[in-house]
């Protein structure tokens, strides 16, 4: 089930926070999708375009969860490294 699929096409657009992170898709003239990641910093790490509104909506939903499963893994690690842009490593 694509559970941002309703909200992407009543308002071509979504948006959320996870640790920091800023993870937005967005429709833009011609009709195509860009999923886009930023870091906390705002430095942009993760752009994809899709061409219909399906597939962006499962990669957004697969991203955020990808994106929250890789936060839990860094909290049970004790090494976590932030770089100069405070991008994880």
């Amino acid at each position: 089930m694509i559970t941002s699929l309703d909200p992407l096409l009543q308002t071509e657009r979504l948006e959320t926070r996870v640790g920091g992170a800023t993870i937005l898709v967005r429709k833009l003239f011609g009709g195509s999708y860009m999923l886009e990641g930023r870091n906390a910093s705002g430095w942009q790490v993760v752009c994809q375009y899709q061409t219909t509104t399906e597939e962006a909506a499962q990669a957004f939903d697969k991203f955020v969860s990808e994106f929250r499963a890789y936060l839990d893994r860094q909290k049970k690690s004790p090494v976590a490294v932030n770089n100069d842009h405070g991008a994880l490593l």
